[in-house]
């Protein structure tokens, strides 16, 4: 059993090669890639097993329910770079800058660290061996040096660490002369992860909502615990004070103490690592089974089912996904479902 990489739905010769092999069972893992490129797999194979005149059955692995934690409020806009150095701190490859425009749509190739936009278009006024000086978020500033030019945009190298936030001021130098001046803007929020310890109050809510730290007194008391939204609001419907509740694959874990529509508080984290952990959007919360995530589950396996199923293994699926909801559960074995189909379908 070999399981298809997003590779197989481009290229045909992987999968030939594979059953050539020996391949037996191709399995799909649904949760990745999307229904055109399961469909363009199990295509594939079927040309491959016409070529190579050898069978391979294919095997569905459905993806779960998709139960998450949602978006937070950013926090500062700061971007940084770094050159890479080797173990005695010399600089072995400088950090790669692409400076442009505000106004420039240009996109940067992939060998560059960072992309920076500038207030004012500069870029005609550049030249190769001329300086950008940028002021640091540390009281410092930083040059970059000026490697090429194109049509509202220029690539730069530099050798200094820096971090730089929105609305930095930035020069364009040659020799000892300003040649121009603008400000970087439209730097992105860093990620802020919610940093929670032992006995902490956390608030969960639907996803009309952004999380954000604790809301603390002058004096650095809580008023308010930590927000993190769910993405699957249903799920509030079904959750009752005194549940376990864990986040992380179990790295945190607390217990609900109080539900109103919308909001289930929780005393979390009851264990943490080192005495406080780190809360970030995407962890999944965990410790309960409901008919919501059931649905979704019955949702997301349909394009898989009418794609890479046969007639009975549809039937199979859906009346495996009516049980499931039945149950109120999402599937066996930890949230996944799986079907097999033989190689002359």
């Amino acid at each position: 059993m070999v399981t298809m990489p997003s590779e197989a739905a481009r290229r045909y010769a992987l999968v030939r090669d594979l059953v050539a092999a020996g391949m037996a069972v191709m399995r799909i893992n649904c949760a990745h890639d999307d229904e055109a490129h399961w469909a363009q797999m199990v295509k594939h194979l079927r040309r491959a097993e016409r070529e190579t005149g050898r069978s391979c059955r294919v095997l569905v692995d459905l993806g779960g329910p998709k139960l998450r934690t949602g978006r937070i409020e950013g926090g500062a806009r700061v971007a940084r770079w770094k050159p890479a150095r080797d173990v005695r701190g010399h600089v072995v490859s400088p950090g790669r800058i692409f400076v442009k425009a505000q106004a420039r749509s240009e996109t940067p190739p992939d060998r560059f660290d960072l992309t920076l936009q500038r207030e004012r278009d500069f870029s005609a006024s550049a030249l190769p061996g001329d300086l950008i000086r940028v002021a640091d978020c540390r009281g410092r500033f930083r040059e970059l040096l000026v490697r090429g030019t194109g049509d509202g945009y220029c690539w730069c190298e530099s050798e200094q660490s820096a971090f730089v936030e929105d609305g930095a001021a930035i020069e364009l130098l040659r020799g000892e002369q300003i040649v121009a001046q603008s400000r970087l803007t439209e730097i992105s929020h860093i990620e802020q992860p919610l940093i929670l310890r032992a006995g902490d109050l956390l608030i969960l809510t639907d996803e009309k909502e952004s999380g954000r730290p604790p809301r603390r007194s002058a004096n650095g008391e809580i008023i308010e615990g930590a927000r993190i939204p769910c993405t699957l609001p249903a799920a509030f419907a079904y959750v009752k004070a005194d549940a376990r509740i864990a986040f992380d694959d179990g790295a945190i874990w607390g217990m609900v103490r109080k539900v109103r529509p919308r909001i289930w508080k929780s005393k979390s984290p009851m264990r943490a690592s080192r005495g406080k952990t780190r809360l970030r959007q995407g962890h999944q919360p965990a410790g309960h089974r409901s008919r919501p995530l059931a649905a979704d589950f019955q949702g997301s396996a349909r394009p898989a089912i009418r794609h890479a199923t046969r007639a009975d293994g549809r039937a199979f699926l859906r009346a495996h996904a009516g049980r499931c909801a039945r149950a109120g559960r999402s599937s066996p074995r930890g949230g996944r479902a799986k079907a097999q189909h033989s190689a002359e379908d």
